[in-house]
């Protein structure tokens, strides 16, 4: 995964998780007057494999399918789906409850009350996996060594190696 913002804000929410070869970049500058060019990411949310999403928000509760590009000032409203390789074209919006698929991506159909659990359980299920491999690897919790690292760039570092050796 690549995510990178050199102007602007990359926003990931808690419990969301980004899969393999997925980028996330944004806008250099402002879309539009409503738009900054930041790129958001809502809480709950699946981005498939070797996705890409650019300058598009994303609300929470959403299922991104593997191969997906999101173009700058795309946006998917909560409990939304985009099938997998499928593109949706700058200025498009999702609508909540939909399926989107395609190039250019266009709705396919309302989502079925299980697709919309679906996209729930399989949020809380990548969370769970994500847990266990902390307690794995013991990996530390918590942001503190963010703050440290302002103070000295190798100090993130050493705050994991330490949690990590202090358990061998």
């Amino acid at each position: 995964m690549t995510i990178r913002a050199d102007t602007k804000l990359i926003r990931i929410g808690d419990s969301t998780n980004i899969q393999d070869n997925t980028t996330i970049t944004e806008a250099l500058g402002p879309l539009h007057s409503d738009h900054d060019g930041s790129t958001i990411v809502g809480h709950n949310v699946t981005v498939g494999h070797d996705c890409h999403l650019s300058a598009c928000t994303i609300e929470d509760n959403c299922y991104i399918g593997m191969g997906s590009v999101l173009a700058p000032d795309s946006y998917m409203e909560e409990g939304s789906m985009l099938g997998a390789n499928s593109v949706l074209p700058s200025g498009a919006r999702v609508p909540s409850g939909e399926l989107w698929a395609g190039n250019p991506a266009r709705k396919i159909r309302h989502l079925t009350g299980e697709e919309q659990t679906a996209i729930l359980d399989g949020a809380a299920r990548y969370w769970k996996i994500a847990n266990e491999h902390i307690d794995e690897f013991y990996l530390p919790i918590g942001t503190n060594y963010i703050e440290a690292e302002k103070i000295d760039p190798d100090i993130g570092y050493r705050v994991w190696e330490d949690a990590f050796s202090s358990k061998l």
